[in-house]
């Protein structure tokens, strides 16, 4: 499950921007711009490739790393 892995600043990642990991939704890659916790839990502000918009997602909608 992704919320047992980490990333950081930088990292770039395959995530849902809708529904979660395991959902069978369209994915989106980006790069994370930032990483926080938001009472306990870690969030992650994620800049689109395709869109350059940044929106802040939970673990759960990370997939894993980018394909390079």
């Amino acid at each position: 499950m992704s919320s047992k892995v980490s990333y950081k600043e930088g990292d770039q990642v395959t995530y849902h921007p809708i529904g979660g990991a395991s959902d069978n939704v369209a994915s989106s890659t980006g790069q994370i711009t930032s990483v926080f916790d938001d009472e306990g839990e870690t969030k992650y502000t994620i800049r689109n490739d395709n869109t350059g918009k940044e929106t802040t997602y939970k673990a759960m909608n990370i997939v894993g790393p980018a394909e390079k």
